[in-house]
């Protein structure tokens, strides 16, 4: 009966270990992945072009949500910018782009780095002209927009 006990425990304590050690490992590794994610979303954060005071006060105002969206279109909904579907607006958001105005402040190099490390299905995205769409959207200026993209072969500027 001792015999058995003592086999109990040991059993119950190298599980415990073998939990512990696991547990830090996954740790570890999840905590290095988001830490790096962090650290390249700092060094490739979007631009911003306020300098001064009065820049930032008119740009503060300008930024204002659009009153006039269309019906049928959802308040920062990247998919209105021609060439982004569901998967690239998910790897948007994921890196933080989650407002047209975001996307507007962001370097189409920056995007195409973001899209390059979601894999090789995304590269042959082209967000050249996604900020411009996406400023024309935050400022409520639609039918500007539906032009654009009306005359431009899938967002593509020539």
């Amino acid at each position: 009966m001792m015999c058995v006990m003592t086999s109990i425990w040991l059993g119950l304590l190298l599980a415990f270990l073998l939990g512990i050690l696991v547990g830090w490992w996954i740790f570890g590794c999840c905590w290095k992945k988001k830490y790096l994610a962090l650290k390249d979303k700092q060094d490739h954060a979007p631009v911003n072009s306020m300098t001064s005071k009065s820049a930032a006060v008119s740009s503060f105002s300008e930024r204002s949500t659009p009153k006039n969206i269309p019906a049928g279109i959802k308040l920062n909904d990247l998919k209105i910018v021609e060439g982004i579907g569901p998967k690239i607006s998910e790897i948007l958001r994921d890196n933080g782009i989650k407002t047209w105005w975001d996307l507007a402040d962001t370097k189409p190099e920056t995007i195409k780095e973001y899209l390059k490390a979601a894999g090789s299905r995304f590269q042959m995205a082209n967000p050249g002209s996604w900020p411009k769409q996406a400023k024309m959207a935050a400022q409520g200026k639609f039918d500007e927009l539906q032009k654009w993209q009306d005359a431009h072969d899938h967002g593509i500027e020539s």
